[in-house]
This record gives C-alpha cells, sequence and structure tokens, in this order.
C-alpha cells in the first residue's frame, strides 16, 4: 500500500472509529437517557405455530425480561381484520410474531440473549425442539430512541388497541439524516402528539435490515381513534407546512405500515 493511502485509509479509521466510540458511549450512557430499542420479528409457518409462540412468549419471554429489569416488553401479531384490503401487505407477516422491548445499554440486552440461548431447559425457551420448531428464523433492529422520545413509552392498555408499527426507509443516510431532523427538530413529533397520535418509540436503526431507517410505533385505544386522529395529522396545518419544505425532500421513499395486535400479557 502507497503511503498516501495508508494515511487517507488510516485518518478514515480513525475518524469511523471515534465516531463509533462517540455513538455507542452516547448509547451506551444511562445518563443521556436514550434508551436502545430491540424489534425482534420470529417467522412461524402456520397459524397454529404462531398462537403456541404467542403463548410462549407471554409465559416465558416477558417474565425473564421482569426478572433481569427490563421495564417493559411487547409482544404482537399482525392484526388480520385491518389488513384485509391492504394490497401493499407483504404476506411474510401474516403468521409472524413481534416483540418489543427497550434497555438503557447493550450489556442489559446481551445479558437477556446469554439466558434465552444457552438454558438447558427447553422449558425455559420459547423455541422448542427441531422436530417441532415454533419459528424457523428471525430478524433483530437495534434502534437507539429519539433525544426528544427518549424512551420507550406504554401509551395505553385498552384491550382494544391497535398497535402501529411504521418504518421510513431512505434513499441514502443523507436522507435519513434529514427525515430524523424533520421527525425530532423541525416538529413532526410534536405534531403527532398535538393530533394524539401518541408514541410507543420513535427510533433511528443502529444495525438491522432495510437500512438507513427511521421506524416508530403509535398506540391507539382502537381503530376509530386511529382513524380520526390520522385525519387530524394529514389535515393540519402544521403538518402541510413541514411536509413541503425542500429539505425534507424525498426522505422516505418507501414506508412500511403493520397494524399489530397484543397478546394478553404484552406489557405495551
Amino acid at each position: 500500500m502507497k503511503r498516501r493511502e495508508f494515511l487517507t485509509t488510516g485518518a478514515a479509521a480513525a475518524v469511523a472509529g471515534s465516531f463509533l466510540q462517540s455513538e455507542t458511549a452516547q448509547a451506551d450512557d444511562p445518563a443521556s437517557g436514550r434508551e436502545l430499542i430491540e424489534v425482534r420479528i420470529l417467522y412461524t409457518e402456520s397459524e397454529d405455530a404462531k398462537k403456541r409462540l404467542l403463548e410462549r412468549c407471554d409465559q416465558i419471554l416477558i417474565p425473564a425480561h421482569q426478572k433481569l429489569g427490563f421495564r417493559k416488553t411487547g409482544v404482537f401479531s399482525v392484526n388480520q381484520e385491518l389488513h384485509e384490503n391492504d394490497k401493499n401487505f407483504d404476506p411474510i407477516y401474516a403468521n409472524a410474531v413481534f416483540v418489543m422491548t427497550s434497555a438503557k445499554t447493550f450489556d442489559q440486552l446481551e445479558a437477556f440473549h446469554e439466558v434465552l440461548h444457552t438454558t438447558a431447559d427447553a422449558d425455559r425457551r420459547i423455541q422448542t425442539f427441531a422436530e417441532d420448531a415454533l419459528y424457523t428464523n428471525f430478524e433483530s433492529s437495534l434502534l437507539r430512541a429519539f433525544p426528544h422520545c427518549p424512551t420507550l413509552e406504554v401509551p395505553n392498555l385498552s384491550p382494544d388497541r391497535v398497535v402501529q408499527f411504521r418504518r421510513y426507509f431512505s434513499p441514502s443516510c443523507d436522507r435519513n439524516r434529514a427525515k430524523r431532523t424533520m421527525f425530532d427538530v423541525a416538529g413532526e413529533l410534536e405534531i403527532f402528539k398535538s393530533c394524539e397520535m401518541l408514541p410507543v418509540f420513535f427510533g433511528e436503526m443502529l444495525y438491522g435490515p432495510f437500512m438507513p431507517n427511521i421506524s416508530y410505533v403509535l398506540s391507539f385505544r382502537n381503530n376509530d381513534e386511529r382513524v380520526a386522529n390520522w385525519k387530524k395529522f394529514v389535515e393540519s396545518d402544521a403538518w402541510k407546512e413541514l411536509r413541503v419544505k425542500p429539505e425534507f425532500k424525498d426522505t422516505a421513499t418507501k414506508i412500511r405500515n403493520l397494524f399489530l395486535k397484543p397478546t394478553p400479557g404484552s406489557e405495551i
């Protein structure tokens, strides 16, 4: 390697290393107040497997989280009724199980995974043996909560609540940062709250599929409230003014939207 190439590469590595250390320190520092949020999607191959996995999550996963000090854990399946005429619904999620939780440090998340995957007692794991596996594979995303929505919240525990999970994909990291600014700094998050669209979390994805990505979850007491409050949002003057600002053009080129139904034991 030539000296100039080495110096350039070394400088880039130093900058990247410094950036990652700063980002990690901020994410792991409880004083920063910004929680780490994990979203896990477990894929099953049948309605029966999904039902049994949801039950095991309630019986095993949530108590394990509680014992390790996690504040709240949500367990959900897709609300099929609300996706009945949705042409954009991806059938891969039809029998999926969604688990959402937050932690102040990565060590806390790591401790849980260690307990969950190394226990020898099959009755203490959410996965059963290979010949009767409840899920075939899973994906995990790690997000960091926004500064103005720093912790995972529980807006309501209505038995009829609708939890809406939305993911915004940007064409570049620059446009993704602009979308984060639009939400957290320019006022979109406050418009949400003023229209009673209360967040469970807003987060920027650190690791996971479909990056760069901003994800958020809202909770409504029922579907009528969801429809009414979204109508208030899209018709609000503040939103109409914000959405046409040129600095926020092309910040979200693809949106994935899922309506979720909580299990009886879900804490979110």
